[in-house]
């Protein structure tokens, strides 16, 4: 996969887990060489986080890397859910900074 595009970065205060250091996000928009499904762009994310130094903790834990797929497609059309992936990610609207960081890669409106 290449980086078309990445936002600026943000630093945002945990969720969930709150008792834990602020984390740095920034949203980047990917392209495939081909056609990928949203199992293979699952396993890509999680590859790169496991590179990144990412090892398992516990839910909302702290982390070295996180890799979340907030939408796909072109403009974020492609809507996709089964047991591993939810597509656009259900936490988007409640993250106002993702709406913001995804706007600054030309996304005007999210997907309904």
């Amino acid at each position: 996969m290449r980086i078309e595009a990445a936002s600026g970065e943000r630093l945002t205060r945990p969720v969930g887990v709150t008792a834990q250091p602020d984390f740095l996000n920034q949203v980047v928009r990917l392209r495939s060489p081909s056609p990928w499904t949203p199992a293979q762009w699952l396993h890509h994310t999680q590859a790169a986080e496991q590179g990144a130094g990412r090892r398992p903790t516990y839910r909302w834990g702290p982390r070295r890397a996180d890799a979340d797929i907030l939408l796909l497609g072109g403009d974020g059309e492609l809507r996709h859910s089964d047991d591993t992936l939810s597509v656009p990610h259900p936490a988007l609207p409640d993250r106002p900074f993702f709406v913001e960081m995804l706007r600054e890669l030309g996304l005007k409106t999210l997907p309904a």
